[in-house]
């Protein structure tokens, strides 16, 4: 019974999964990829950490910082579109997350 449920709290996590990656540009609540995976908010968080040893949040952040390498890496865009296409609603706390993860100031990456 426990690798059935194992292997339904994992299609569901990757239903929120896509979920991310489709809205990444979007604010993206725990309570929307709850629902994404049917599952209470409670419930969604436990199986989500215990499955990727991080939370949603940080998943959603990690998955932005990424973007946002990739557009840095592939054009002459300005910061403040890539920060902002990449799914972060302030600039300065883009700024500070992207430095904080990857030891570089956009504009030195």
């Amino acid at each position: 019974m426990k690798n059935k449920k194992q292997y339904i709290n994992g299609r569901r996590l990757k239903s929120a999964l896509n979920y991310i990656n489709r809205n990444l540009q979007n604010n993206i609540s725990v309570k929307a990829l709850s629902r994404e995976a049917f599952m209470s908010e409670p419930s969604f968080f436990r199986c989500f950490k215990l499955q990727f040893g991080i939370t949603p949040v940080e998943y959603i952040i990690r998955q932005r910082i990424k973007v946002a390498k990739m557009m840095l890496r592939a054009a002459d865009v300005p910061i403040s579109e890539i920060s902002y296409s990449s799914g972060f609603n302030n600039m300065s706390y883009f700024l500070r997350t992207f430095k904080r993860r990857t030891g570089l100031t956009p504009s030195q990456y």
